[in-house]
């Protein structure tokens, strides 16, 4: 199990806003990048003479040293690696104008631009917009433009790192699931869901100080803490109920998991439910079963990052903490016992999921049909030494494309 009692008090220390939102998230579309999640931003076309050509070639073996790392950029051929780290390179250094050793199309250097944007977290000052042109026309020069100057982003950087670094200090010694955990807990304690974009919605900034941050901002937080905590992870970028949406994939257990911090993130309307401990785990380490052509979709197309396949369920949530009941039994024992350990660690809530539909049905209809709720949470309450939680109020909550039950205590 993780360190609880060290990542906790790490998050009381980091809270500072704790208007926790919905489950579900809906991301506005941007112009050009398909990130919903932050500011858009136009920059100037430019585009050189056609006499202006390089004489030297984009060489495509392998001798020098791969610096950008990570699934996305592995799965790009070698022409297209070297072009990547020609970008991520300018962008890392704010120059204003990538060039090119040799012509390419502006189809590719947008195509790979995207691919920068959305996989190099670190670089949260790029422009999300870029503009459309003849895909086809050959150019060996492209602008790149910022949000910020260089030393606003050394500023901001500080600023990051600062807030970080005695989180990823207590999570150095732990195992990739408890250090999955634990940056999965943070991202959506520490964050509030905003319904409209700002400034730092959609990046780490957002994601690490500001703390208002839409589903743009939860990806890139997850993936920018995972890089650092040596997990290996990519985004995931698609559309739910029609909007675009982005989450993670992350390897755990050497098995690739989804990973959705956005929809783990609910809204807690009750003043008695402690929001500043309030996290599900719905979305944490599931595979595309669970959600891909259900709830969540991918996007076809050139400018599409690819992704891992995730099959695995035993590094999974409740498969790993044992909270996946197939009857009615196990799911009282599961359900009782977590419900002991959350309200004598005063988090706000506990969860079971099941193996089949008839059980999460029966299950159902037991606990809020015929009363056996009441009998939990009085259990509960009485092993904390009574008095803690109320006996008769409580809040639920019901998925049903997962089959999850999710009790919330109202503290006393």
């Amino acid at each position: 199990m993780p360190q609880k009692g060290v990542v906790m008090s790490f998050f009381h220390d980091f809270l500072s806003r704790y208007d926790l939102r919905r489950a579900i998230c809906i991301c506005a579309v941007p112009l050009m990048l398909m990130s919903g999640c932050s500011k858009d931003e136009d920059i100037t076309v430019i585009v050189p003479d056609e006499t202006t050509v390089a004489e030297t070639e984009i060489t495509t073996d392998n001798e020098t040293e791969e610096k950008y790392a990570g699934y996305a950029f592995n799965a790009l051929s070698d022409k297209d690696k070297q072009l990547y780290t020609l970008i991520a390179d300018a962008a890392e250094n704010h120059e204003s104008t990538v060039y090119f050793p040799e012509p390419i199309k502006w189809g590719d250097f947008r195509r790979l631009y995207i691919a920068v944007f959305r996989t190099e977290a670190q670089f949260f000052w790029m422009s999300q917009s870029i503009p459309v042109i003849d895909f086809e026309k050959e150019i060996t020069e492209a602008p790149l433009g910022y949000k910020y100057t260089p030393e606003e982003c050394e500023k901001m950087t500080e600023e990051i790192n600062s807030a970080a670094a005695p989180f990823l200090e207590s999570i150095k010694d732990m195992s990739d699931y408890e250090k999955l955990k634990a940056i999965h807990d943070l991202t959506v304690l520490s964050n509030n869901y905003v319904w409209e974009d700002s400034e730092h919605t959609g990046d780490i900034y957002g994601g690490m100080v500001s703390h208002e941050i839409r589903c743009e901002g939860y990806s890139k937080t997850i993936k920018w803490l995972c890089d650092m905590a040596g997990i290996e992870n990519t985004v995931a970028d698609g559309k739910s109920s029609g909007i675009s949406h982005s989450w993670n994939k992350v390897r755990c257990g050497g098995q690739w998991y989804n990973l959705d911090a956005t929809w783990d993130d609910p809204v807690v309307s009750s003043e008695k439910i402690r929001k500043e401990t309030y996290v599900r785990y719905d979305y944490f380490l599931i595979p595309d079963s669970d959600i891909m052509g259900r709830t969540h979709f991918r996007d076809e197309g050139d400018y599409v990052l690819d992704v891992p396949e995730c099959t695995a369920t035993s590094e999974g949530y409740f498969w790993k903490e044992k909270l996946c009941a197939s009857d009615w039994s196990s799911c009282k024992a599961m359900l009782r016992r977590a419900s002991v350990s959350a309200v004598s660690e005063g988090r706000a809530n506990a969860e079971v999921r099941f193996s089949s539909a008839e059980a999460y049905s029966d299950a159902v209809s037991r606990l809020f049909g015929g009363g056996e709720i009441f009998s939990i949470i009085s259990y509960a309450d009485s092993q904390a030494g009574g008095n803690v939680i109320s006996s008769s109020v409580y809040s639920r909550s019901t998925n049903d494309d997962l089959m999850i039950i999710n009790i919330s205590f109202c503290y006393n």
